[in-house]
C-alpha cells in the first residue's frame, strides 16, 4: 500500500480512518487506542510479532493527535536532533523507513532516521481492522533489539550504552516478582507504573495521604494466580523507568524549591530569593521505591547554582514513625511490656538485603537504632546519630554516579555474611570527604573529566571526553565497573565490583609533557589515577618562549599548575613535566628502599582521605603499614622528612625574594607587576614579604622580571604548592617530600644555585 499512487492512499486511508471510529477507535488522547491485548511474552522464547508493516503515515491519521505521539515526536527515537545519522543500520535506526513519512505524517522533517510505532509494537496490519495490536506494551526483549551489544562505531558517543539488555536481564530489578498484591507497588511493571504516577512523597502529609486504608488499595495490584486472565502483573521492564514514548524519566522528574537565604557575597543585600532544583528527576524516580525523606538546607552555590545539604528528616525519630499500611503512627512501648521494634517504615519494613535499608545508608541525620542496626537492648531502641554518604539529591546523576540501575548492583562487602557492619558504608562514607563532596571547590569548577566521574569512564571504555563543564562528582562507579552483569538474579557480585575498570589496550597514559608511559602495566590499578593527578606543566612551552620580544624584559605568564602534578613528582625527570638545569643528572621515577616503584594506592586510602591532612592521614593504606616506619618518633618520621624537602623550598623562596626586590624601581615592567613589587619592598616584614611572594607565584597568570626568576618560581611552585585542611595550611602539595624528595630536592638546589642563592646547609643528593 505504502508504493501505490498517492490519491488511492488517501482514499483507501479516509475509508480506513471511517472503518476505525465505527470500530470504537477513540482520538488517542491517551496513548492507550484501540482495545488492549496481552502484554507482550518475557523471556528467552519472545520473537517479534509477525505481519504486515504499514507505515508511519497510517499510524498517525488515528493516533496523530495522541500524547503518545506527541511525546513522541519530542524524543530521540523521532530523531529530532541536530546530528544526521548517513550511513548507520536501518536495522535500528530506520527500521522501517519512517523518516520518509514523518513530513506528511506530522509536518516535520526529520534530520537523521526515525524508529517509528512498528518497530515497537510489531506490524500493524492486524490492527487496521480494528484487531489487536501485535505487541501492545513492549517489554525489554524489543528494546534489546537495538540497545543491546553496540557496534564499536557507538562507544565512543555511547559509552555506557553497550550490553544494556544483557545487564539488566541478570538485575534483581527484572528478575523479583511481587510476592503479594501490596509488594506489587515496587516488584512489578504495572505497580511501579502506579507508583511513579503519584509522585515522591516529599512531607507528613504527603506520606499519610498516600499510605492509609483508602488510599492502600492503589497498590494492591492483582497477582497472576489471582486473575481470571492469568496475566496479573509482570516483573519491571525497561519502561518502567523509562517513558516509552518520550523517552524520559517516570515520576516527578526535577522538583524545585524557593527559598530565601542570606547572600554572604553581597553586602548590599541581606536576604535573596532564589528557585533551584532540590530533587532530580533521577533521584525522584530512584525514592519512590528505595524511599527516604529529606531536610534540605541551602549551602551555597556550585556551577548549576544553589546546593543544598541534605539530612534524614525527624520523620524517622521513634516518636514519629509510621505504618506504611494504615498511615497512623507506630507506638512504641518502652514503659509497659518493653521495646516493640518498629515495621514497615515506610514502604519496605527493614528486612531488605543485608539487612540494609536506603534511610540509614545514604544520608546522615537522626533515626531510630533499630533502622540501622540490631545493637544490645541499651541502645536498639534509642535514637541515634548516623553519618551519610554526602549525596547531592539535585544532581542529574544523584544515584547514578554510584550505582548501575541496569544490573541493580549494590556495595555489599564480600563477605555475605557480614550484615551489620558492610564495609561498603565506611567506603563511601570517607570517599563523600574529598571526592564526592559536592559543596567543596575542588568539585565545583566543572572540569572534565577529572571533576565528572561520568567522564572518567568515558575514557575507560574507549569514549571521548565531554570536555564540558558538568560538575558530577566522583564516584563508586567511577573507579569501579558497577554494570559488570550478576552471575545470576540477586547474587552478591561484590567481587567483581570491587575490580578496578580497565582502558582499552591502546590507551596512552601520557604526561601533558608529551612523555608516555612506555609500560601502563607498571601502573597497575593506579591507571585510574593517572589522568587526574598528572598534573598539568608549569614549564614555559615553546610558543610562550617565541612570543617574548627579543631585546626586551622577559616577562612571562606562569602556566596554571592545576594541582601540582602528584604523579609527575613521583615519575621524576621521567615525566619531562618539571623545569630542570642543563649539565644536571636527575632521578627518575620514585623506588623504594626494597626496589618497589610505589603506585597511589600502595600509600593512600582512597576510600578515606580522612581530612586531607599530608602528613598525619594520607599515609593509610591499611594494606601497608606506612605508619609503622614513618609515625612521630620512628626512624623515617614523616614529619621530619617532609621538613627536609620544605627546607629546600623555604631557601629557594628567600632566594627568589632576594632576585625580585632588586626591579622595585623598573618601570618597564607591567603595571601590574610593578606595583606588586613596590608593595613587596614596601613591607618591612621579610616573613609578610614571602608570604606575599609565594601567593603572587601561586596565581593563575602572574608575571616575573625575568626567565630565569619566572623559572626559578616554577619550580618553586611544583614543589611547594599549597594544599591541606584548611586549604593554605600545609605547605607541600604535590607530595613532594614523599613522591620524590631526591627529584625535589635535586631541581630546588639547582634553582637557587642558578639565581646565586645561599645553599649554606644544604646539599644535592
Amino acid at each position: 500500500m505504502r508504493e501505490g499512487k498517492y490519491w488511492l492512499r488517501l482514499f483507501v486511508l479516509g475509508l480506513l480512518a471511517c472503518t476505525l471510529a465505527l470500530a470504537g477507535c477513540d482520538d488517542g488522547d491517551d496513548g492507550d487506542d484501540g482495545p488492549a491485548g496481552p502484554p507482550g511474552p518475557p523471556g528467552e522464547d519472545f520473537q517479534l510479532p509477525q505481519g504486515e508493516y504499514v507505515g508511519l503515515f497510517n499510524c498517525s491519521t488515528c493516533h496523530g493527535n495522541g500524547s503518545a505521539a506527541q511525546d513522541w515526536l519530542d524524543s530521540a527515537h523521532a530523531n529530532q536532533g541536530s546530528h544526521t545519522l548517513d550511513g548507520c543500520a536501518t536495522e535500528c535506526h530506520n527500521p522501517q523507513g519512517d523518516s520518509h513519512d514523518m513530513a506528511s505524517a506530522f509536518g516535520v522533517t526529520p534530520t537523521g532516521y526515525v524508529v517509528g510505532c512498528e518497530a515497537c509494537h510489531g506490524p500493524g496490519s492486524s490492527h487496521q481492522g480494528v484487531g489487536e495490536i501485535p505487541n501492545p506494551a513492549p517489554r525489554t526483549e524489543v528494546c534489546a533489539e537495538c540497545h543491546s551489544t553496540l557496534p564499536e562505531s557507538h562507544i565512543p558517543h555511547h559509552p555506557l550504552a553497550d550490553e544494556i539488555a544483557e545487564r539488566f536481564a541478570t538485575s534483581r530489578h527484572a528478575n523479583q516478582h511481587a510476592r503479594t498484591g501490596f509488594c506489587s507497588a515496587c516488584h512489578s511493571h504495572e505497580g511501579g507504573v502506579a507508583l511513579l504516577e503519584m509522585g515522591r512523597m516529599t512531607s507528613i502529609d504527603d506520606l499519610v495521604e498516600a499510605y492509609n486504608s483508602a488510599t492502600v488499595e492503589v497498590y494492591e495490584l492483582p497477582e497472576a494466580a489471582e486473575t481470571e486472565d492469568g496475566i496479573g502483573v509482570t516483573v519491571k521492564t525497561c519502561s518502567t523507568c523509562h517513558d516509552s514514548h518520550s523517552g524520559e524519566l517516570r515520576g516527578d522528574g526535577d522538583v524545585e524549591t524557593t527559598v530565601v537565604w542570606d547572600d554572604d557575597n553581597d553586602p548590599d543585600t541581606a536576604e535573596v530569593e532564589e528557585t533551584a532544583t532540590v530533587y532530580s528527576a533521577e533521584f525522584n524516580l530512584c525514592t519512590a521505591c528505595h524511599m527516604v525523606d529529606l531536610e534540605p538546607t541551602p549551602a551555597g552555590h556550585g556551577d548549576e547554582g544553589l546546593l543544598f545539604e541534605y539530612e534524614l528528616s525527624d520523620k524517622y525519630l521513634k516518636e514519629n514513625l509510621v505504618d506504611a499500611t494504615t498511615g497512623t503512627w507506630k507506638e512504641v512501648d518502652i514503659d509497659g511490656q518493653g521495646p516493640t521494634k518498629v515495621t514497615n517504615v515506610f514502604y519496605h519494613d527493614g528486612t531488605s538485603a543485608n539487612n540494609r535499608h536506603f534511610v540509614d545508608t545514604h544520608f546522615g541525620g537522626t533515626l531510630y537504632s533499630s533502622l540501622y542496626y540490631i545493637g544490645d537492648a541499651d541502645t536498639q531502641f534509642d535514637n541515634i546519630e548516623i553519618q551519610g554518604y554526602n549525596i547531592n539529591a539535585a544532581a542529574e546523576n544523584a544515584c547514578t554516579i554510584c550505582h548501575d540501575p541496569h544490573t541493580g548492583n549494590k556495595m555489599l562487602s564480600p563477605d555475605e555474611e557480614e550484615n551489620n557492619d558492610n564495609s561498603a558504608i565506611s567506603y563511601a562514607e570517607g570517599i563523600g570527604e574529598f571526592h564526592t563532596d559536592y559543596l567543596g571547590d575542588a568539585m565545583g569548577h566543572g572540569c572534565t573529566p577529572c571533576h565528572d566521574g561520568n567522564d572518567i569512564v568515558t575514557l575507560t571504555v574507549g569514549g571521548e571526553s565531554a570536555g564540558g563543564s558538568t560538575t558530577a562528582p566522583i564516584g563508586c562507579r567511577s573507579c569501579h565497573d558497577l554494570a559488570v552483569a550478576n552471575a545470576e538474579p540477586a547474587v552478591n557480585n561484590a567481587e567483581a565490583l570491587a575490580e578496578v575498570r580497565t582502558f582499552p589496550a591502546d590507551y596512552e597514559f601520557a604526561f601533558d609533557s608529551g612523555v608516555v608511559v612506555e609500560n601502563p602495566a607498571d601502573l597497575g590499578v593506579n591507571r585510574i589515577c593517572f589522568e587526574c593527578h598528572k598534573g598539568r606543566t608549569a614549564a614555559p612551552t615553546a610558543a610562550e618562549e617565541a612570543a617574548l620580544p627579543a631585546g626586551e624584559t622577559e616577562i612571562r605568564t606562569f602556566a596554571y599548575l592545576h594541582y601540582a602534578p602528584s604523579y609527575a613528582i613521583l615519575f621524576g625527570n621521567d615525566s619531562a613535566m618539571v623545569p630542570v638545569y642543563e649539565g644536571k643528572t636527575y632521578a627518575g621515577q620514585f623506588t623504594h628502599y626494597d626496589g618497589v616503584k610505589f603506585g597511589c594506592v600502595d600509600c593512600h586510602n582512597v576510600h578515606d582521605t580522612d581530612g586531607n591532612n599530608v602528613v598525619e592521614n594520607k599515609m593509610q593504606n591499611p594494606a601497608f603499614d606506612c605508619n609503622g616506619c614513618h609515625q612521630s618518633g620512628a626512624f623515617v618520621d614523616a614529619a621530619v622528612l617532609k621538613k627536609r624537602t620544605e627546607d629546600y623550598g623555604w631557601r629557594l623562596l628567600e632566594t627568589l625574594l632576594d632576585e625580585v626586590l632588586p626591579f622595585a624601581t623598573d618601570t618597564t615592567l607591567s603595571a601590574d607587576l610593578q606595583t606588586f613589587i613596590a608593595d613587596l619592598a614596601a613591607e618591612t616584614d621579610v616573613n609578610v614579604q614571602l608570604e606575599m611572594l609565594d601567593l603572587w607565584i601561586h596565581g593563575r597568570t602572574n608575571t616575573l622580571p625575568t626567565k630565569a626568576i619566572a623559572k626559578a618560581a616554577d619550580i618553586y611552585k611544583i614543589f611547594n604548592y599549597e594544599d591541606g585542611s584548611p586549604h593554605g595550611v600545609t605547605h607541600g602539595h604535590g607530595g613532594s617530600w614523599a613522591h620524590n624528595s631526591r627529584f625535589a630536592r635535586q631541581v630546588m638546589y639547582d634553582a637557587i644555585e642558578a639565581l646565586g642563592g645561599d645553599l649554606t646547609g644544604l646539599g644535592r643528593p
